[in-house]
């Protein structure tokens, strides 16, 4: 039997009219009319309602209904492609939020040669406080900048340092100020030959505002010039 035709059947052995049935089961009046012509066909969830309402098993209420069947079939296989295609995009999407913020946060920015300056300082034993008890040699940094990796405006010699400056009689502070934000530094050079600086802002803080910076390395070997490692341009000449 035809679906529609159970559903007449059932309505009328109930005593309900369309528009009962429409109440019942919250859909309208021309709903009920077009499953019961045929014309369209109640979702699963709503067979099931009608067969707990009506104590009729849903063998019955499908059984003869190919059209139904294959209607409910298509229906869930289009349910479960929406739904997957939907997953997928959702994972693509974070996928993709993820690598940019691993770019962002793993890519940095050089910043340009007029960002910043660069000064050099030489420091010889009489600029410094030596405790040859515990061999260190203490700095006073003030206007040469400040040590950032301490945190505070002197810097102590000790170690290799300490015995290289002992030895050679001086040390270089070089001295990078900007009002640029910037995230690392790098200062290399070979000694005796002219010296590369680099200042680069990860991008992941392009956004943040600029804040004024100084960072200052005092034990480096003679030197004649630092230039710009991304330009080449001369940042300071002696």
């Amino acid at each position: 039997m035809e679906l529609g035709k159970t559903l007449i059947e059932i309505r009328k052995q109930n005593s309900l009219t369309q528009e009962d049935m429409a109440e019942r089961f919250h859909v309208t009046r021309q709903t009920i009319s077009n499953w019961e012509n045929g014309k369209s066909f109640p979702d699963l969830e709503t067979l099931i309602c009608i067969s707990d309402a009506f104590h009729i098993s849903l063998d019955i209420m499908l059984k003869g209904d190919k059209e139904m069947v294959r209607e409910m079939t298509k229906e869930q296989v289009k349910g479960r492609t929406q739904k997957q295609r939907i997953v997928i995009t959702a994972l693509v999407a974070i996928v993709a939020v993820l690598g940019v913020l691993y770019v962002l946060h793993n890519t940095s920015t050089p910043l340009k040669p007029e960002d910043y300056t660069v000064t050099v300082k030489e420091i010889t034993l009489e600029d410094v406080s030596v405790d040859k008890n515990r061999r260190t040699a203490t700095y006073i940094i003030g206007d040469a900048g400040i040590d950032t990796t301490s945190g505070k405006d002197v810097y102590v010699f000790n170690g290799e340092e300490y015995n290289s400056l002992m030895t050679r009689g001086r040390a270089f502070a070089v001295t990078v100020t900007t009002d640029k934000r910037f995230d690392s530094w790098s200062l290399e050079g070979v000694p005796g030959e002219p010296l590369s600086v680099e200042l680069a802002r990860r991008n992941a803080n392009l956004l943040k505002r600029n804040l004024p910076s100084r960072q200052t390395s005092i034990q480096l070997e003679a030197f004649d010039k630092i230039y710009d490692l991304n330009t080449g341009e001369v940042m300071w000449k002696k």
